[in-house]
């Protein structure tokens, strides 16, 4: 028994094309805010050692109980960490 997977819609059958227009804008804006599992590959590390390691110091955006990381904080964090090799 195989199971197909849910259809997705195609912008460009839509009535007016307005679905294809909000779409091609939506690729063009840039993420500002990004949530743990972004943050934790944008570091290449895991969910769990980013959650135990880094967010507990890393500054962050509330959105009532939503939390999310600008990615310039990533990179200050990096910087602020940064060691050499030896380390």
């Amino acid at each position: 028994m195989s199971v197909e997977p849910p259809a997705v819609p195609d912008p460009s059958k839509s009535r007016d094309g307005r679905a294809e227009r909000i779409g091609a804008r939506l690729t063009a804006v840039p993420r500002l805010l990004l949530d743990s599992a972004e943050a934790s590959l944008a570091f290449g590390v895991s969910l769990d050692s980013f959650e135990r390691h880094v967010k507990p110091t890393l500054k962050s955006v509330h959105l009532g109980t939503i939390v999310r990381f600008r990615p310039a904080d990533l990179d200050e964090w990096a910087e602020r960490n940064a060691g050499t090799a030896l380390d």
